[in-house]
């Protein structure tokens, strides 16, 4: 049932981005800026701790229960597109939280960590563009 419901939630992020990217969604009614902070967990199961303001913690898990062949169908003009991923580059930093029903890309280059993905039905969480954390 949790790996319907992670698989579920990893598909509706993966979706949720390419469509977004594509600029099939439209943008969000309210937004804040957070600045996310990332921990090693106290277990030693590899579990990482990210804070997303004063008000949201996820206790984030590593899966990779994506299928091999996982790929984006959407259309364009009646036509179908494909989008086929790279599902090993893909579950590298794909995280979740089984309780909030969050799905999270975690990316850290020089220092700098990016954080995109949906945090409850109703959330999205994505780095702001052009903007330098203070």
């Amino acid at each position: 049932m949790m790996l319907t419901i992670f698989t579920s939630i990893a598909y509706a992020l993966i979706c949720g981005l390419a469509c977004s990217a594509a600029g099939f969604l439209p943008g969000p009614k309210y937004h804040t800026v957070v600045y996310p902070r990332l921990f090693d967990g106290r277990d030693d199961d590899d579990r990482k701790v990210l804070k997303l303001g004063e008000d949201i913690t996820l206790n984030l898990r590593q899966r990779s229960d994506l299928p091999e062949d996982f790929f984006l169908r959407t259309y364009r003009e009646g036509i179908a597109q494909y989008r086929y991923f790279d599902v090993e580059a893909l579950q590298e930093n794909l995280y979740h939280d089984e309780r909030a029903l969050a799905a999270v890309m975690v990316m850290e280059h020089d220092g700098t960590l990016r954080v995109e993905g949906v945090v409850g039905p109703n959330l999205r969480i994505r780095p702001m563009e052009g903007a330098e954390r203070a």
